[in-house]
């Protein structure tokens, strides 16, 4: 093993360490932190910095996938564009723009996310546009990201991979805490508005 050279501390090398930024959090900033760094799969993500939408046709999951979630890495990006839940699922012209996201309001939910009935508490064969008014606000908003991320004309905070990710994490293995915690990151999102909506 070969011999380490292990230099004395200087005299004036100070005896404290600077405190790390996340030190200075709160629990719960750190805990939500943490959360959303394993959701979304990036590196150092703050508040709103995240991916821009991928104009890429996204394929839904398999129908009712056991595994878990498998986050992908992405770099951060400042995506500040989102259309709420109203407007997508409103009548005209809401439905002419579901045709550039890549999803059908007829699009199963669970499908589309690759989750079970069990994993939400929602109905089997609930579909996309049923979920407006919400019987699950996160289901309900996290559809509404989806579409944004999916659509070429929106500059979502995250990528449709991203949603679905964090939303199946959520789900899957997030407290109550977290999912409500995605909910209003989604909400936020999802208002910034956009010239789609606007």
């Amino acid at each position: 093993m070969p011999q380490q050279n292990l230099k004395p501390k200087p005299d004036d090398a100070p005896d404290s360490v600077p405190v790390a930024a996340d030190a200075l959090l709160t629990e719960e900033q750190q805990r939500r932190r943490s959360f959303l760094k394993k959701a979304a799969g990036a590196g150092a993500i703050a508040a709103a910095l995240y991916v821009v939408p991928s104009v890429a046709s996204i394929k839904p999951q398999a129908a009712y996938a056991q595994a878990s979630p498998t986050p992908t890495s992405t770099p951060p990006t400042t995506g500040t564009e989102g259309c709420s839940p109203g407007f997508w699922f409103a009548a005209p012209p809401a439905d002419q723009e579901w045709v550039h996201t890549g999803y059908s309001k007829t699009n199963s939910f669970h499908t589309v996310f690759g989750l079970t009935p069990a994993q939400t508490g929602l109905s089997a064969g609930i579909e996309l546009d049923e979920l407006h008014p919400p019987t699950d606000t996160l289901a309900m908003h996290a559809t509404a990201a989806l579409l944004n991320a999916s659509h070429p004309s929106v500059d979502y905070p995250w990528t449709a991979t991203q949603v679905i990710d964090a939303t199946r994490d959520a789900y899957i293995s997030g407290t109550a805490q977290d999912k409500e915690d995605l909910k209003d990151d989604f909400d936020t999102w999802n208002n910034y508005g956009s010239d789609l909506c606007d």
